[in-house]
């Protein structure tokens, strides 16, 4: 089995001058290699343990038949997986969450801005082919259709899984009915919660949506 090279806690700058925080999964080799990236808000240090897939499974939630590491975080690829497979693996909180700097929200420009950065500054890393895909579930879909309309030049591939295009029609309002509970739990349980708390928010994402129904 080849043998996995970690480095955490890597601060990549944005062009706003805030540092965005990323674990670096990759062959405990030399060279370089291609990259699959994620960002998340759900933190890059928080990986699966049983508890909370207990609790998970307990809801309803069905998983099914899956295996991944150790070092798999919620919604993200498996980096020992991907480096048996060759490449590297970049997660990186986004801006404004657990160790990220900036002001948090949900998918908006400056996070878009932020992706496009990232992947730049992938590219220009020696241990990098200049071949950047990216990859997750959900929120880590949503954030990769935003990005890539943005046309980042090492950018090779997206493989968003689950994801929705438009957060009022397909996540507030379903049919233009108000959705009622996920989302007030979603942003309270895991983004206030979540956030770097040596920053302000950056929005009230559910009044936002709210505001958006009466707009």
């Amino acid at each position: 089995m080849m043998s996995i090279k970690i480095e955490r806690d890597l601060a990549i700058r944005m062009r706003d001058g805030a540092r965005l925080f990323a674990n670096l999964y990759r062959p405990a080799t030399d060279g370089s290699f291609p990259v699959i990236m994620s960002v998340t808000p759900y933190g890059k240090d928080k990986l699966p343990n049983q508890v909370s897939t207990f609790f998970m499974r307990l809801s309803g939630v069905k998983f099914g038949n899956v295996t991944c590491s150790r070092l798999t975080g919620f919604e993200s690829p498996d980096p020992a997986y991907w480096v048996r497979q060759g490449y590297a693996v970049l997660q990186a909180d986004v801006r404004g969450m657990h160790k990220s700097e900036g002001q948090a929200g949900v998918l908006r420009q400056p996070d878009a801005e932020d992706y496009y950065d990232l992947i730049e500054w992938t590219a220009s890393q020696p241990w990098c082919t200049g071949r950047i895909g990216l990859m997750g579930v959900s929120y880590l879909a949503m954030s990769q259709w935003r990005v890539a309309a943005l046309k980042p030049p090492h950018l090779r591939a997206i493989v968003p899984w689950e994801g929705l295009t438009d957060l009022y029609r397909d996540f507030a309002f379903h049919g233009g009915i108000p959705e009622t509970k996920f989302i007030s739990l979603w942003w309270n349980m895991r983004i206030k919660r979540g956030r770097n708390r040596r920053f302000s928010l950056g929005e009230d994402f559910p009044g936002r949506e709210r505001s958006a129904s009466t707009g």
